[in-house]
């Protein structure tokens, strides 16, 4: 599969569901940032883009990400952040990047919130839109 940019409502969602997370690992890292949403967006959108410039000797620059709420289901979280990380992982600072550590430490909690059967996971969708 080859890496891909993944649209604004994808970013929206995961996004959503760190600011909805009451746990507080999460809730420090959240306020790390003063709570801004945009900025925590465009932190991973910014390594997305960085990675598939990275993978395809590609400059596209990331648009400014505004916020917009997007709910979705923790297994569907789950899975978009898998998709994410997936997508965002082809340079070769990516695993000490900020996006990386606030992806690991959203799903770490996620996992734990719930319990879910492969199949609902596989049918869940790989990119939100």
């Amino acid at each position: 599969m080859s890496a891909f940019i993944v649209n604004k409502t994808h970013i929206d969602a995961i996004v959503t569901v760190l600011y909805q997370e009451k746990c507080p690992n999460i809730q420090e890292e959240f306020s790390k940032y003063g709570g801004n949403l945009n900025l925590i967006g465009q932190i991973l959108w910014d390594e997305n883009f960085k990675s598939v410039n990275y993978r395809y000797s590609d400059d596209a620059k990331s648009p400014k990400y505004s916020h917009k709420v997007k709910s979705v289901s923790l297994i569907q979280a789950i899975k978009a952040l898998d998709c994410l990380n997936y997508q965002s992982c082809e340079h070769p600072d990516y695993y000490a990047s900020e996006s990386h550590k606030v992806q690991t430490l959203l799903k770490n909690v996620l996992f734990r919130k719930m319990k879910y059967s492969d199949l609902e996971y596989e049918k869940a969708a790989w990119e939100v839109s």
